[in-house]
């Protein structure tokens, strides 16, 4: 029942399909919805990628790479030292002092919103 009302509210709209996906922990719904929204932005790819370690974590040290490299390559302000510590804080998850790295270095180079993804996979 919880499903049908999920689609049908969400219907017409991905990103709010997206959204409830990942807030109910549905990785194959959430990946669903993302494909149908095309980009993602840089926090809603984190609380994907933040799904798939929880979900399928075999697949998360290759997706958490990848939206490391896009946020590099998107904020050209970030430098070696914070690309690294943003790494190596991405491949310590989910230890909370890692999380807490992660929220910082975002927050820094502002990337919207980021804490209400990473609080909705702690």
């Amino acid at each position: 029942m919880v499903c049908e009302h999920t689609f049908v509210t969400a219907k017409g709209h991905p990103h709010a399909h997206f959204l409830h996906s990942i807030e109910l922990g549905h990785l194959l719904s959430a990946e669903t919805a993302a494909r149908q929204l095309g980009r993602l932005s840089h926090t809603d790819a984190l609380a994907l990628t933040l799904l798939i370690r929880e979900k399928a974590p075999a697949r998360f040290p290759r997706t958490a790479a990848r939206w490391h490299a896009r946020l590099v390559i998107d904020t050209p302000e970030i430098g070696l030292g914070d690309s690294q510590l943003l790494l190596a804080a991405l491949a310590a998850l989910p230890d909370p002092r890692a999380m807490k790295v992660v929220s910082e270095l975002c927050r820094r180079y502002r990337v919207a919103n980021i804490d209400g993804a990473l609080r909705q996979r702690r």
